[in-house]
């Protein structure tokens, strides 16, 4: 029998590896007039598909990310236009102090925002999956937080 360790590092190793394989087509596919978030819903789709679920856990993710959908939309709207109107603020001839910083302050909240409601579906995914796949997928993600420069810990690290 394994370690816990043993096993946690054999599905890191597995995801890294379904990662380069499977994942690194989904980043190169991203074009440039292509919607923010989907190449990585499509990666985290890829993800998912390689823990064979079954069809009663297909519905019940696909259920998961469409009801998140429309939280993400609403969240993301607010986001863009919160980054307009700090560039709005920032661009003015004489920028008022007030302004931008009340402007950087909303777009921070917004930005937590979608990692609460990221943090959110993703639980609610996971709570789907049983130990073995829960351990592949977290493997993949680990993989693509490794190929997109930053490792697990340091997303994890509070910002100053």
């Amino acid at each position: 029998m394994q370690s816990p360790v043993s096993q946690r590092t054999a599905a890191i190793v597995a995801g890294v590896l379904a990662v380069a394989v499977v994942g690194g087509a989904a980043f190169a596919q991203v074009e440039r007039g292509d919607r923010p978030g989907r190449p990585l819903l499509r990666a985290y789709m890829q993800g998912l598909q390689q823990c064979g679920l079954s069809q009663e856990q297909q519905d019940k993710v696909k259920t998961i990310i469409e009801g998140s959908k429309t939280a993400m939309r609403s969240v993301a709207d607010q986001l863009k236009a919160d980054r307009a109107n700090l560039k709005v603020a920032l661009d003015a001839t004489q920028p008022d102090p007030t302004a931008v910083g009340t402007a950087m302050l909303k777009l921070r909240a917004d930005r937590h925002a979608v990692k609460d409601q990221l943090k959110k579906t993703n639980d609610a995914v996971l709570a789907v999956l049983n130990p073995d796949q829960k351990a592949r997928f977290e493997g993949y993600l680990d993989g693509l937080r490794i190929l997109r420069g930053r490792r697990a810990d340091r997303a994890a690290a509070p910002r100053s």
